[in-house]
Parts: C-alpha cells; sequence; structure tokens
C-alpha cells in the first residue's frame, strides 16, 4: 500500500506576514528543516483563515486537536509553537499565565513488550518489510527516536566514512551525534533516506509493521512505546544520566552548564562538520554493550 504524503494547507494572503515572520525565527534558530513547526503553523492559519489571529482562533484550533484526538503532549508541543508565532509577528499573545490548556502527561501510556519488537525485528530480517519501514524500526529500536524525529532524518545526517548519524532533535535541543552499529547499516544504507518521510507515512508505518509481523493492534501503542521499553529496559543495567543523554531527553534547567553548552558541529572553517568527541562515542559504546535489540538485528 502506497500513502501520498498530504500537501501543506496553503496559507491564506490575509495571514503570510504573520507566517513569513515565524518562519524567519525558524530559519535562525534550526539547523535542520522547519517541519514540524512549520506545519502546525499553516494548520493553525488554515483554521483561522477569514478570522482574525486572536485569542478565539487559538481555542477553536486547540478544541480541533483534541475532537481529532491529538495526543496531550503533541498539543502542548503545538500550543507552544503557536505561542511562539504569535510572539515572532508582534502579536500580543492573549493568555495570562495559568490559561493555558490542561496538558496531563500520560504517566500510563504503556511500553510494547520486549517480544513484540524482536518479533517485528525478525520480521525485518526475514525480508518481509518494505527498505523505509525496515530503516524506521531500526532507527527507532536502536536509538529510540520519536515519531517526528524519523521525519527529520536525511541522507546528509549520514557520515558514512566515520559511522556517524546526526539526529535532529524533536524538542529544539542541540542535534545529537550517534556511532552506527555494524548490525543495522545494511539496513539503513538500504533506504538512505534521500526521500522525507512525511508525519502521516511514518505513522502508517508503524500500523503497517504491526499487521506484517503479527502484533496483536494495541491502544495507544506507536512509536513512543518503543522508546519507552528501550528506556525501560536500559535504565535496569545503566545509569540513569548516561540513558537521558543516549535517547537525547532535554537538558533544558540542567544546572550543568558543560552539557547546556555541548555541540555536535563546528563552523566557522569552512564547511559545517559534525564532531563526535570520544566520551560520546564510549557512551554509544556502553549503551550498545547492553542494548536489548541491537544483537536481534545481526543478520
Amino acid at each position: 500500500m502506497v500513502i501520498k504524503r498530504a500537501p501543506a494547507p496553503e496559507v491564506p494572503k490575509r495571514h503570510l506576514k504573520v507566517y513569513q515572520a515565524y518562519i524567519a525565527h525558524l530559519r535562525k534558530r534550526r539547523t535542520g528543516g522547519l517541519s514540524p513547526y512549520s506545519t502546525y503553523a499553516q494548520r493553525f492559519l488554515q483554521f483561522a483563515k477569514d478570522s482574525r489571529v486572536d485569542r478565539a482562533a487559538v481555542v477553536g484550533f486547540m478544541e480541533q486537536l483534541v475532537t481529532q484526538k491529538y495526543k496531550s503532549q503533541s498539543r502542548r508541543f503545538i500550543w507552544g509553537v503557536l505561542k511562539s508565532m504569535f510572539v515572532q509577528a508582534d502579536i500580543p499573545w492573549p493568555f495570562r499565565r495559568g490559561e493555558a490548556p490542561r496538558f496531563e502527561h500520560d504517566d500510563n501510556a504503556p511500553a510494547l513488550d520486549p517480544r513484540a519488537i524482536l518479533q517485528m525485528i525478525k520480521t525485518a530480517r526475514a525480508g518481509k518489510l518494505l527498505p523505509e519501514e525496515a530503516a524506521c524500526l531500526a532507527m527507532v529500536t536502536v536509538y529510540g527516536l520519536r515519531s517526528i524525529e524519523i521525519t527529520q532524518v536525511r541522507a546528509e545526517h549520514f557520515n558514512w566514512p566515520e559511522r556517524l548519524l546526526t539526529i535532529k532533535t524533536a524538542k529544539m535541543e542541540a542535534p545529537r551525534l550517534h556511532t552506527i552499529p555494524n548490525e543495522i547499516a545494511d539496513v539503513l544504507r538500504a533506504w538512505g533516506f534521500k526521500r522525507r518521510l512525511g508525519e502521516q507515512r511514518v505513522a502508517a508505518i508503524w500500523y503497517e509493521l504491526e499487521q506484517k509481523s503479527g502484533i496483536e493492534r494495541g491502544e495507544r501503542v506507536g512509536w513512543h512505546s518503543v522508546r519507552r521499553t528501550l528506556d525501560t529496559l536500559l535504565r535496569e543495567k545503566l545509569n540513569a544520566t548516561i540513558v537521558q543523554v543516549f535517547l537525547g531527553w532535554s537538558m533544558r534547567g540542567s544546572s550543568d552548564m558543560s552539557a547546556r553548552y555541548h555541540r555536535v558541529t563546528f563552523v566557522g572553517w569552512g564547511k559545517e562538520e559534525a564532531y563526535q568527541p570520544q566520551w560520546r562515542r564510549e557512551l554509544d559504546q556502553t549503551v550498545f554493550a547492553q542494548h536489548p535489540f541491537i544483537a536481534a538485528w545481526k543478520k
């Protein structure tokens, strides 16, 4: 089954300046692609369309997200996108402190059974998955990528001579650089990420993985369920900080200034280049040695 990526909604002319101001801000802040920030901004402005960009438009849009069954963390992210867009367009944010909707963190969201994950990997190694399906599965089971992060992966993020992969994080954090283990190198090369996978395609791939692997469909189960499983299993064997750094958890609020200043690219001397310090390479090797799924990818 081929699922075409839905085109981004056009921005109404009356709201074009608002959108352009936000895009200019994103281009200054982000080193990777502008999606999903630009996508949600477009959707909101399309929703506002013939009305003003104001409190009523924000309330109506957020209510629509609830109706469309967007998860709490997704709605929190989109709320932040809208607030930032208002600020960058010099439009007063029409909500006072404490007036934001309640975005409950789902502490009961499920982690996928490790046996189900191993079955998916077995299905991939049996050649029953499309190249993009196997590549997405490899990156999520090894690095714990968020679904939005999958959509950001491009061919230029791979440094094959050094076996390095740059991952653009989903939360405006600095990108993280990972070693590519031999066990999944052929799977990632087979797809190559020369074409961007959109959000809808990434979501559809999950359902296809379940079906092809014979995994029973579970409520609220998806890519993030694999990330929860990986986090849970790694924390049983490794220091929590090591797991936090490996999985790219936010360092905001950290009192460790070194961690907050850490970068994975150098600029100012020709082409921007990825840089993986020795400690980061050693951290990857430490995690890989205790990793619950890498060995299953071995041919």
